[in-house]
């Protein structure tokens, strides 16, 4: 199961060292193209040789969600510009997200832009907000033979609800090993669920509140503070690092200390997403690419 995992471009001085070759320690990257966009940005991050997957996402539709002075021409040349560069730099963008504007013009206005996409010959991942109920689905499987489908789960609270709706998911798609889970790196969940792939735009936002993401081979948990694991334990998975960073300085009260924290927690989603593939294949799903 290949987790995404975003802002990595941002959370480390060198980022393109820690993706590249055999060397890469992050198999698979989401970009905001609002952060890579610029002249040479994208090559400074995945240079020619990076051995990993990357995601692209019009990250600043997030970030401008809700502006008032953004209007749909506005978003129209972006969503030129987003095309243009992916098409520029499809040798290294893997995947990219569709143009998702639910939340700022409708869905309308979305299935307008998706057409610009099949006009270029993209085959994106389209999002499916569970707002637009089974006529939304359909939609997006009337589009492509086999398309790759988010789920947002944008708006939904609580376990039972995100379960039902990954429910009515599976339950209505023949293609269910290209399902993707949007913002979903709950553990419980991806060994109920048979995603293909899933993303994580906050999984480094629990380090703020000074806890570090630990998954024990089974579950992924929260901890508060380093030293709420045994120590022995988090020494124990130095082969995941390699030779890049010492872990011992995971407990320095230090900048430095602070970054090999931010590796720790980040090491933690590939272990998992290992893990979860090693546990569907003996369940016998073996998702496309």
């Amino acid at each position: 199961m290949k987790i995404f995992l975003s802002s990595l471009e941002r959370r480390f001085a060198d980022p393109s060292s820690y993706f590249s070759g055999k060397q890469g320690l992050f198999p698979y990257v989401l970009l905001a193209f609002g952060h890579v966009s610029a002249p040479d940005e994208l090559a400074k991050v995945l240079p020619d040789e990076c051995g990993c997957e990357a995601m692209l996402d019009a990250g600043f539709v997030t970030i401008n969600r809700g502006r008032a002075e953004a209007t749909k021409q506005e978003y129209g040349a972006l969503l030129d510009n987003y095309i243009k560069f992916v098409k520029t730099n499809s040798a290294k963008i893997n995947c990219a997200v569709e143009f998702d504007v639910n939340e700022t013009f409708g869905y309308e206005v979305t299935k307008e832009f998706r057409q610009r996409f099949r006009e270029e010959n993209i085959s994106p991942m389209y999002v499916f907000h569970w707002q637009t109920g089974e006529a939304g689905l359909y939609d997006i499987l009337e589009l492509e033979d086999d398309p790759l489908i988010g789920v947002s789960i944008d708006g939904l609270t609580g376990e039972k609800k995100i379960n039902n709706l990954y429910e009515f998911v599976f339950a209505r798609t023949e293609c269910k090993k290209r399902i993707h889970g949007i913002g979903m790196t709950n553990s419980n969940c991806l060994k109920r669920y048979p995603f293909c792939s899933v993303s994580s735009s906050n999984w480094f936002q629990s380090l703020n509140y000074g806890r570090i993401s630990y998954f024990d081979g089974v579950s992924m948990s929260l901890k508060t503070g380093i030293y709420s694991v045994d120590r022995d334990k988090i020494l124990g998975q130095s082969e995941f690092f390699e030779s890049m960073v010492k872990l011992d300085d995971i407990f320095e009260d230090s900048p430095h200390g602070s970054l090999v924290r931010n590796f720790f927690s980040a090491l933690q989603y590939v272990k998992m997403g290992k893990a979860l593939t090693e546990l569907w294949k003996k369940r016998g799903v073996i998702w496309k690419n």
